[in-house]
């Protein structure tokens, strides 16, 4: 029997160090008098702190006395979170009270650094800062009325007051910044300690969360606690959580793994699980991700570069729908036991948003399978002569129970994966769409309330029969055409020439980095116009400028633009005819569906957009900043259109 007193636990300490002292106590008092506030009172140590030892030897009970040492979570943000976030140097000093220049390095540059500098976190924790989701990927359990009631408690100022200051100043992580005068933490919170603790926050109840979460958020200094806040709730909004390509390229070249291989298996799981199966288990270890039932994957995409040369034929032509994108997955264990899933692009199954999927897809005779498709929609106006398609915002919308436009909804598909035990992606196109006719046909007619149908395709053999295709899906109100190659295999994740989409008029998928205020007599009136771009090497180029947006479209912008805190805090100056406008630099995060009359060059030869007009802001789930057009695209459209 040991016996235990205040003086001889802090000989322990002093001897044996943090970690090995907390171990050493934990393990030989009964737990059911381990108290842990006592703990933080004989350790002299905050409580977030200790919640970091108990996870930190929870993981791995070996762990050493230097287990979380690090670079400081104030040096992580000010260093790399700062320049990524695209904050001004200005909005910098008034935040957070001290002079801060953008360093020279391009971004891509810093990133592939810290991947590469010995910084004490491991991969997976370094992906977890970059991609700004400290629960890679799985859910959190934390929301911001959560970190709504640690706020009022630090400030004691009620939750309203809060939520009425958050609507006026549009930044979660100001708010949490104000009135702290401490600059940085004191002694400093590693980097380590605060990816430790936020990964274990979802395990905790719901008073020992909000205890921990307020004790690191009191420990915190200005800085620390602006990127804390828009972390935990994952809207850092720094253009890389979604840049997995650059990301992956650094990995790729760090393991020496062939890039094609990286991206089959960040396809076939995520970049989460692909960094803890390296740091595990090395390049090895990724053989193992192979393509099964309810692991979602990401579907192949084509290119905007339209496919006419007559040597390319024969081709495969497919009426191109407009919708959102879903894989839906059917998987039957040893015990007979019945799953169903139907991910989108960004892999969340939205099964149970769908009315009557699961019922239709319980009517494929098939043990399990994985349909790549689309989810589309007609709008039921009984005044009109033939019911007009639905584009993806109103099936967003109806899909989250808005029933102004009346929406009769069914899954086209048009791929096959994977069929009974089988991965069928290696297969040629002409096999799988065989076997995708046997298995649907038979239920073209059954009275579902989502009904499964086999997409429009016919094999052409010309330019001529393409386009009398292409008029006649136009005809209908769809989009225009997807081209494939008959004997191309399904290139997971992968944008290849294989499949080439033609629209009917120019649409162009552009992110917003700028709002410009409505000028009036009173004068700035609200937005009123917006900056679109596109895609470079570097980042994001702006090509154009869209107005006259619809009252419902513009509110939805604004709404996104508050509650993801996108405001980078930079003015912006836009020349419009003969006056200059002002607004603001906004974070790219928003992907908008974009119309346009043509594509021109300048007298210096950059490309802009001719009369932009944005039809539809694209659902979180649907698209990503990483989806937007590049500029080489436009610069292709460009000839093609100028040399017919």
């Amino acid at each position: 029997m040991i016996l235990f007193d205040d003086q001889k636990i802090q000989e322990s300490i002093d001897s044996k160090g943090l970690v090995d002292a907390y171990r050493f106590y934990s393990q030989n008092i009964k737990q059911e008098e381990l108290d842990v506030y006592y703990l933080c009172k004989i350790l002299q140590i905050p409580l977030s702190l200790c919640f970091a030892l108990e996870c930190l030897l929870k993981e791995n009970p070996e762990s050493r006395e230097d287990a979380l040492d690090s670079i400081s979570l104030f040096s992580l943000f000010y260093g790399l979170f700062l320049p990524l976030s695209g904050i001004e140097p200005v909005k910098v000093k008034s935040l957070f009270g001290f002079t801060w220049a953008k360093p020279d390095a391009a971004n891509r540059d810093l990133v592939d650094s810290f991947l590469r500098k010995n910084l004490g976190l491991s991969l997976s924790e370094k992906i977890a800062f970059l991609m700004g989701d400290p629960f890679s990927g799985k859910v959190a359990n934390i929301g911001q009325d959560t970190l709504f009631q640690v706020l009022s408690c630090l400030r004691f100022v009620s939750r309203a007051k809060l939520r009425d200051s958050l609507f006026r100043i549009c930044d979660i992580g100001v708010l949490f910044s104000q009135d702290v005068t401490l600059h940085r933490s004191c002694p400093p919170i590693t980097a380590k300690e605060a990816i430790l603790i936020l990964r274990h926050l979802p395990f905790l109840g719901t008073n020992r969360k909000k205890e921990i979460v307020r004790d690191l958020f009191q420990r915190a200094g200005k800085l620390e606690r602006y990127f804390l806040a828009r972390l935990i709730l994952r809207r850092m909004n720094l253009g890389y959580e979604y840049r997995t390509d650059f990301i992956s390229q650094s990995i790729a070249f760090q393991y020496q793994i062939p890039l094609k291989n990286m991206g089959n298996a960040i396809a076939l799981s995520s970049i989460f699980d692909v960094a803890k199966i390296l740091e595990t288990e090395g390049k090895d270890g990724l053989k193992k991700l192979v393509l099964k039932p309810m692991n979602p994957v990401s579907p192949a995409l084509a290119s905007s570069i339209e496919m006419e040369n007559p040597k390319a034929f024969p081709l495969f032509v497919e009426c191109k729908y407009d919708g959102i994108r879903i894989m839906a997955h059917k998987d039957t264990n040893l015990h007979g036991r019945v799953k169903y899933a139907a991910f989108t692009r960004r892999k969340h199954d939205w099964l149970s948003m769908i009315p009557g999927l699961q019922a239709s897809l319980k009517r494929i005779p098939a043990t399990n399978f994985i349909l790549d498709g689309e989810l589309h929609g007609t709008v039921l106006n009984w005044e009109k002569e033939h019911p007009a398609q639905a584009t993806v915002y109103e099936i967003f919308r109806f899909l989250q129970g808005h029933t102004e436009n009346p929406i009769k909804i069914k899954y086209v598909v048009f791929d096959i994966l994977y069929f009974n035990g089988n991965d069928l992606t290696n297969l040629p196109l002409t096999k799988r769409r065989n076997l995708l006719e046997q298995i649907l046909l038979p239920l073209k007619n059954f009275p579902d309330s989502t009904p499964i149908e086999l997409s429009e395709g016919f094999e052409v053999k010309d330019p001529a029969e393409m386009k009398k295709w292409f008029q006649y899906f136009c005809h209908q109100g769809h989009e225009g055409i997807i081209a494939k190659v008959p004997l191309s295999s399904y290139a997971m994740g992968e944008r290849t020439n294989d499949w080439v989409k033609k629209k009917r008029d120019l649409y162009l998928d552009l992110v917003i980095t700028g709002a410009l205020w409505a000028t009036g007599t009173r004068g700035p009136q609200g937005f009123s116009s917006y900056l679109l771009s596109c895609k470079e090497e570097k980042g994001f180029r702006e090509i154009g400028k869209a107005e006259g947006l619809s009252l419902e479209n513009n509110m939805e912008i604004i709404q996104r633009i508050a509650s993801h805190s996108l405001l980078t805090g930079r003015q912006i100056e836009s020349r419009t005819g003969s006056a200059i406008r002002a607004g603001v630099e906004i974070s790219p995060s928003i992907v908008v569906a974009v119309r346009i009359e043509d594509i021109v060059k300048d007298e210096q030869g950059k490309y802009s957009l001719r009369d932009p007009k944005i039809v539809c802001i694209r659902p979180s789930g649907d698209a990503s900043c990483d989806d937007v057009e590049n500029y080489d695209s436009l610069r292709l459209l460009y000839m093609k259109k100028r040399l017919g």
